[in-house]
């Protein structure tokens, strides 16, 4: 099964509400408390996000992250990748990021094209779905 794991889901989370309220930094606790997250793991996918450049944080009474990016110019992609590292389906599925000899079945095996085009077809739509798109429901019900 392919699942997005706890950080980039709380990552994707995150994004979102703050592409929801655009300009305005929201603590971690402000963050956790609204999705219940835990504030400890998602601490650490704010810092994760602030060193990939996507979040700017400030410290202090009216601190807090907002996105450094437009939220309709940051990818899902983006987001992932800066969490968890290139995409793969499965392992020899990693496009750019494959040794040349990292699959020793890759000459025989009989699922290595389709394995790739699913790779490369979900790879595509995470690169061409933004922030923003993720985030449209809600910034509709909050009009």
């Amino acid at each position: 099964m392919l699942r997005v794991s706890k950080r980039a889901e709380y990552g994707l989370i995150a994004t979102a509400a703050l592409a929801v309220e655009p300009g305005i930094r929201m603590s971690v606790r402000t963050l956790a408390e609204r999705y219940t997250l835990p504030q400890r793991l998602l601490a650490e996918v704010m810092k994760d996000l602030q060193h990939g450049g996507l979040v700017e944080g400030q410290r202090g009474v009216n601190g807090g992250y907002r996105l450094s990016v437009p939220a309709e110019k940051l990818t899902v992609r983006r987001v992932f990748r800066i969490l968890e590292g290139p995409l793969g389906v499965a392992q020899c599925s990693v496009g750019e990021f494959v040794e040349p000899s990292f699959c020793e079945q890759e000459q025989t095996c009989p699922i290595h094209d389709p394995i790739n085009r699913i790779h490369s077809e979900i790879d595509g739509l995470l690169a061409r779905m933004t922030v923003g798109e993720m985030a449209r429901p809600a910034q509709e019900a909050r009009a």
